[in-house]
C-alpha cells in the first residue's frame, strides 16, 4: 500500500482453517485412542496395502493439507490502486475498462457478511454487457475501508456509481 487511495485485501479469519486441521486430526486419532478399536485400526493403517484404502487416505491428506494450504496462505485476492482492481480471479482491470460499479450487502449464513462489489465492463466487439463480481467474505479490511476508495476512483475516471443496496 503506497498511498490512502490504494488497498490490498487479503483472507481474514485465517485461524478457522488451523481449528479445522486440528479437529480433522483429533477426530482421526479417535481411531488411536480407544482401546477396543486399535488393533482393527493398527492393522488397517499399517496392514497389507490395497485399493480398498486409496479413497480414506486421499481423505486423510488431502483435507488437512488443504486446511494448513489456507492457514498459510498470505497473499492479496484483491487490490485496488490507480492501476485498476486487480483479483486473483479475474486479473487486472483497468479504470478505462469500467463503465459501472455497484455493491451489494448480504447477511452471511455462516461466516459473516457477504459485500460483493459488481463491476461493469464497457462494450467492446469481444465482449457485451460483461460483469464482474468481487465478493468479499472473511477479509482482513472491512468494506467500509474498501468502498471509499472504489468511489473515489470512480469520481477521477468519470465511471458510473450506483451505489451500494442491502439485500437482506
Amino acid at each position: 500500500m503506497t498511498s490512502i487511495y490504494s488497498i490490498e485485501v487479503r483472507t481474514g479469519d485465517r485461524n478457522k482453517y488451523l481449528f479445522h486441521f486440528f479437529l480433522i486430526v483429533f477426530i482421526f486419532s479417535f481411531a488411536f485412542i480407544i482401546p477396543s478399536q486399535r488393533k482393527e485400526s493398527t492393522d488397517f493403517f499399517f496392514g497389507k496395502w490395497s485399493f480398498a484404502k486409496l479413497p480414506f487416505f486421499l481423505v486423510f491428506a488431502f483435507v488437512p493439507s488443504v486446511c494448513l494450504f489456507f492457514y498459510f496462505d498470505k497473499g492479496i485476492k484483491v487490490r485496488i490502486d490507480s492501476e485498476g482492481i486487480w483479483s486473483k480471479k479475474y486479473g487486472n482491470i483497468v479504470w478505462s475498462e469500467i463503465y459501472s460499479v455497484y455493491s451489494t450487502f448480504t447477511k452471511g449464513p455462516r461466516y459473516g457478511d457477504i459485500y460483493q462489489l459488481y463491476v461493469r465492463l464497457q462494450d467492446t466487439e469481444a465482449r457485451v454487457d460483461e460483469e464482474v463480481k468481487l465478493k468479499f467474505q472473511n477479509m482482513d479490511k472491512s468494506f467500509d475501508e474498501i468502498r471509499p476508495i472504489v468511489e473515489f476512483y470512480a469520481r477521477k475516471y468519470n465511471i458510473e456509481d450506483f451505489g451500494h443496496t442491502a439485500l437482506l
